[in-house]
């Protein structure tokens, strides 16, 4: 059964990469962005990114409550967000305020998408081709000042900014909003409560929160997807997104105790990145692809995972040919010695920024995942096989894992000839690794130089 807040693409939520204080309604692309200003009407700040975070509050997969903490040098911020349907309320309360700053709004379409917002009064109206929206702020009002091209800011009368959104045109008092909130955010409280009896509320807070706040929206792949760091997605080395291929699907796993369709979405973007040679990439991200290199394979496992909680026989149908074809890759590109055992490697592929490297030993690390680990510091890179000279205990071992879980698939998928060829996979490979990297003498599994 879908959960009551489930996550979905539409709708108001917190996907502008750009500033925590900001929301956006797709499809119209309507957005609201908070700011502080001086008493001067000098905008001061316009955008919060994370070193201005003093803490993520409750956030509800389909934002119908979020909540997130500021700090600047001034003053601290507390911005809340409450939605239902079309209709949204925003409210900025300044604390420890020695600056005398005040909290505004600006409401604009996001990054150019088409739409007009008109002031009417006190008031405005932003339409699309398909759908208006009144705004109004009741304990402000429309700042002249601040208005500017294709936006309108309102600013209040009392140093709390409460803003009203709404498709019916109808305003509302400030009670009423404050009085929608509240509502949103006792039921958000309630919601995250779901590990409470089992003592791992506060890992689930600090899970799902981490996630939630880090699923933005990017427009190079035309919808929302959780990245590492909202941060990483601003002015850097990948464009308005970026996907790391274990870290996404560890995303995934740690967003299905809270919604599942989000889950989805981010095993579906990160298989949409899998190369022409059919695997799924180290990096994708808007400037383009690690084709020189993967990384780890947790993907099936993962999605093994959503299936045992969600029992969705369509989803397992969906990626399984990507999954496996992924699968078989890897002895296409990563047995450099041709032992039966796995290397990692970068192939002589262009990297699309200098910073990520290909075809050396520091890229062959990246593949790992372990980045700077000293385990690779004396491991020679070979340029004829593209590969360490290394059998890596977790990458066969991952790779066992990896056929066990697509054979789970396989036969769930009715596919039982190829459930028992992925069997004998994974047996023949737990096999190398118990007679080739185990060391009797140390008690342990140790990689093969």
């Amino acid at each position: 059964m879908a959960d009551v807040h489930e996550f979905s693409a539409e709708g108001w939520n917190t996907f502008e990469v750009r500033s925590l204080a900001s929301v956006v309604h797709f499809p119209s692309g309507l957005e609201v962005k908070v700011g502080l200003m001086s008493q001067d009407r000098e905008v001061v700040y316009r955008e919060f990114r994370w070193p201005e975070l003093a803490r993520l509050g409750a956030h509800t997969p389909d934002c119908s409550y979020a909540a997130v903490v500021l700090q600047v040098p001034e003053c601290r911020l507390t911005v809340e967000f409450a939605s239902h349907g079309g209709s949204l309320a925003v409210r900025a309360v300044p604390t420890r305020n020695t600056g005398g700053l005040i909290p505004f709004a600006d409401v604009f379409f996001y990054r150019g998408m088409q739409g007009k917002i008109s002031a009417v009064g006190g008031a405005a109206y932003a339409e699309t081709e398909s759908m208006k929206f009144f705004v109004s702020s009741p304990s402000g009002r429309l700042d002249e000042q601040l208005t500017l091209g294709d936006a309108v800011t309102f600013a209040p009368e009392d140093g709390v900014l409460t803003l009203w959104i709404s498709e019916d045109g109808a305003a509302r008092s400030a009670d009423e909003v404050a009085e929608f909130i509240e509502i949103r955010r006792k039921d958000a409280e309630e919601w995250e409560k779901r590990f409470d009896e089992h003592d791992l509320q506060s890992a689930f807070e600090g899970m799902w929160r981490s996630v939630i706040w880090n699923t933005i929206y990017a427009p190079s792949l035309g919808g929302p997807v959780t990245v590492v760091s909202r941060d990483w997605c601003v002015d850097g080395n990948y464009g308005d997104f970026v996907l790391f291929e274990w870290d996404t699907f560890f995303s995934a796993l740690q967003t299905a105790p809270a919604s599942r369709e989000l889950a989805y979405n981010n095993v579906r973007a990160v298989l949409s990145g899998i190369t022409e040679r059919g695997f799924v990439p180290s990096i994708f991200c808007e400037l383009g692809k690690s084709r020189d290199r993967s990384m780890l394979p947790v993907g099936a496992m993962i999605v093994w995972k959503l299936y045992e909680r969600f029992g969705d026989r369509d989803f397992i149908a969906e990626v399984f040919p990507k999954l496996l074809g992924w699968h078989r890759w890897w002895f296409t590109a990563r047995d450099g010695n041709g032992d039966g055992l796995l290397e990692w490697g970068s192939d002589n592929y262009p990297s699309p920024h200098p910073q990520w490297q290909a075809y050396t030993l520091q890229a062959a690390r990246y593949e790992s995942g372990l980045d700077n680990s000293p385990m690779y510091d004396d491991v020679v890179f070979d340029e004829q096989t593209c590969t360490m000279q290394l059998a890596d205990v977790g990458l066969n071992s991952a790779y066992a894992m990896d056929a066990w879980a697509l054979a789970k698939m396989a036969e769930v998928l009715g596919e039982e000839n190829l459930r028992d060829e992925l069997l004998e996979e994974h047996k023949n490979m737990s096999i190398r690794v118990n007679e080739m990297l185990w060391s009797e003498k140390d008690g342990l599994y140790l990689n093969r130089y």
